[in-house]
């Protein structure tokens, strides 16, 4: 993930951004996504493409995890 390769603090990325830790830590815990106005602005802070960006970030995320986020349901592998 970009955010711990950048060896960023919860603070400094959330003080460049204008949002509070707290949304830092559940946006990197993938407890939640950040609304698309706040993806923007991290890809901005990064200097990557929107398309970038979110394919990095896609190619990050546990399969368990984004399942959950975005209500897709799935199967049991034996």
């Amino acid at each position: 993930m970009l955010f711990y390769s950048h060896d960023l603090s919860y603070k400094g990325l959330a003080e460049s951004l204008g949002v509070t830790e707290n949304a830092i830590r559940h946006w990197t815990d993938y407890s939640t996504m950040p609304p698309i106005t706040n993806i923007q602005k991290l890809a901005v802070f990064f200097g990557l493409s929107l398309d970038d960006f979110v394919r990095i970030d896609l190619e990050s995320i546990p399969v368990h995890k984004l399942r959950t986020m975005v209500s897709i349901p799935y199967e049991k592998v034996a």
